[in-house]
């Protein structure tokens, strides 16, 4: 069976890449009676090269924007993926998952793609992410044939790289441009909703409203904090203006 279909549980796998940041953290509370680090590192010949290292790589600009990246790409993770399984009426599977996340991380893309070199180096570090966290996930949906696993991978490249550009043209074009993708990659797979025009108009202005939502979120809560927050999909109390 394609591990793709396999019933997921809101796994919240998240990469092990940024374990270093969280030791360094540990330096720059040197001295102090509750410092985890123990004090044989502490007072080590190589201490002050340590305190060092660690205060560029916590204060340089680009360790900013790393941690802005994890935080944004915790806020995708912090979207409310059952209300999609209900309301779209989409089965609770890998695939399913997939397809909310990556619409969310497009978004954020999107609103990044207006902050210049910062937003770019967020978007790139948020992409690796992305992938180490998809790697994670497949991995816990149980074991498979390295030959499932590379296959299951292409599968996703390729549906990264066609949604991505979907998307990008979609949310420049007409409303029915915008409806035919969300009628694709939300709707099409169940016999109920496939067929329910009020439902699409819903998934069409959702995208439309988170877009606008994300786009009043100021540059300097985007690139210091990377913290954003997600609008209902069934609100009836947010207007675009």
């Amino acid at each position: 069976m394609n591990t793709l279909l396999l019933r997921t549980t809101g796994l919240r796998a998240f990469p092990r890449i940024f374990t270093t940041r969280v030791y360094l953290r540990c330096y720059t509370v040197a001295g102090k009676d509750d410092n985890p680090v123990p004090s044989e590192l502490r007072d080590s010949p190589v201490k002050s090269r340590l305190f060092r290292f660690a205060y560029w790589a916590l204060n340089s600009r680009k360790a900013h924007l790393e941690d802005a990246a994890v935080n944004l790409y915790h806020s995708v993770n912090d979207v409310n993926m059952r209300e999609f399984f209900t309301v779209c009426k989409m089965p609770d599977t890998f695939q399913s998952f997939f397809t909310i996340h990556l619409l969310h991380f497009w978004m954020c893309l999107v609103r990044l793609n207006k902050e210049g070199d910062d937003g770019a180096a967020i978007s790139k570090s948020m992409s690796k992410i992305f992938w180490q966290d998809m790697r994670d996930r497949m991995g816990m949906l149980g074991p498979m044939k390295p030959k499932v696993t590379r296959n299951n991978r292409k599968i996703l490249d390729s549906q990264f790289f066609m949604d991505i550009l979907s998307y990008d043209e979609a949310i420049v074009s007409h409303d029915i441009v915008l409806a035919s993708i969300m009628w694709r990659k939300f709707l099409s797979t169940s016999d109920a909703a496939k067929a329910d025009p009020v439902l699409l108009a819903l998934l069409v202005e959702y995208v439309r409203k988170q877009v606008h939502h994300l786009d009043h979120i100021s540059s300097e809560q985007l690139l210091k904090d990377g913290k954003i927050t997600w609008l209902p999909l069934t609100s009836d109390h947010y207007s675009i203006k």
